[in-house]
């Protein structure tokens, strides 16, 4: 915790999943900082330590490892809550991420969020100039359809939630991945409550977690934004 930015009575709360269900060993330790060891999946806004409409800043930096299970050894495989469509893990983790950040956030707040974009140009060549692997390229395009048509729901949803949004890509690292930083600045605290955003979002994860059919969940979301 920096107190130059936040104050030196500022306080963190975090959600990670355990070490025996596939995570990672914590490497900081705070007086200040309270991690849950849960499975985010699982957890509802009443589930989590800090309360409503107390949270300044949020990040949400979470992978769905079960996507990444082929590269770890079998004494971290993934223990957690696993969705029915493989492809679809990510979008339910990103959807539970909103879902509990919002509950907690301040009017005014500030959200960051990782996502995946693979951009406009050729679709072979990543931003770094390496090219794409075949496999990898066969998937994206495979892909492509919904999960453009959840990017334009996810991104509406913001933007009716957020005065300003403003990605954020480093320039030093990682600059072959499609990943990056997306940051979402002046929360509309009242519309959230006003729209009942928190069973909207819910709703949404129950459908992407429950969803064996990428196709048919994204037909009726194409027409409407």
């Amino acid at each position: 915790l920096q107190d130059s930015v936040l104050g030196p009575n500022s306080v963190g709360f975090g959600v990670s999943l355990p070490p025996h269900m596939g995570g990672f060993q914590m490497v900081f330790a705070s007086d200040r900082l309270v991690v849950q060891n849960e499975d985010i999946l699982g957890l509802n806004s009443v589930d989590l330590l800090a309360a409503d409409n107390s949270v300044d800043f949020c990040v949400a930096d979470a992978q769905y490892l079960k996507s990444m299970s082929r590269d770890r050894s079998d004494k971290v495989q993934y223990r957690g809550q696993t969705v029915k469509s493989r492809p679809l893990g990510i979008w339910a983790l990103t959807v539970k991420e909103c879902q509990l950040a919002f509950a907690k956030m301040r009017h005014n707040g500030a959200f960051v969020f990782r996502f995946g974009w693979r951009g406009i140009g050729s679709a072979d060549v990543h931003p770094s100039g390496e090219q794409v692997n075949p496999s990898l390229l066969a998937k994206y395009q495979e892909e492509e359809e919904w999960y453009r048509a959840l990017t334009h729901w996810l991104f509406s949803v913001l933007k009716s939630l957020f005065r300003t949004l403003r990605p954020f890509k480093s320039e030093y690292v990682h600059q072959a991945d499609v990943s990056f930083y997306m940051v979402c600045r002046n929360f509309d605290r009242n519309k959230y409550e006003l729209y009942n955003w928190e069973e909207k979002l819910q709703r949404a994860f129950d459908e992407l977690f429950g969803c064996e059919d990428e196709a048919a969940l994204v037909a009726g979301i194409k027409g409407s934004v």
